[in-house]
């Protein structure tokens, strides 16, 4: 006799279901620590936002050949775009989807 035939009838099943919740388990943790601990909010101010990002990575100067007038600083390790107003505080914040965003659209959900 093998030896995967000397298993009781349950066994097999009940350890495809832990590999199953340990992997949605993983999913879980990765998706939470890959939507970050930074929370970047309008009306933060420059050097709230350095504080949890650290330096930005670039700043953009013109979109598609038009020169910008605001400050445009990007965080590119990050996937992050944010606009200060004249105060220096953020005015708009934007990110690149990010993997669960790009599942979601693509199943629809």
């Amino acid at each position: 006799m093998a030896s995967h035939d000397s298993e009781r009838p349950g066994t097999r099943r009940r350890r495809f279901l832990l590999t199953l919740l340990g992997v949605l388990v993983l999913i879980a943790v990765g998706g939470w620590l890959a939507s970050g601990s930074e929370r970047i909010r309008p009306g933060m101010t420059r050097a709230e936002v350095d504080a949890r990002l650290g330096p930005p990575d670039g700043r953009m100067l013109e979109v598609q050949g038009s020169p910008i007038t605001d400050v445009v600083l990007v965080w590119k390790d990050r996937g992050i775009v944010i606009t200060f107003d004249d105060d220096n505080r953020v005015r708009e914040v934007s990110r690149s989807p990010s993997l669960f965003d790009t599942l979601r659209n693509v199943l629809g959900i």
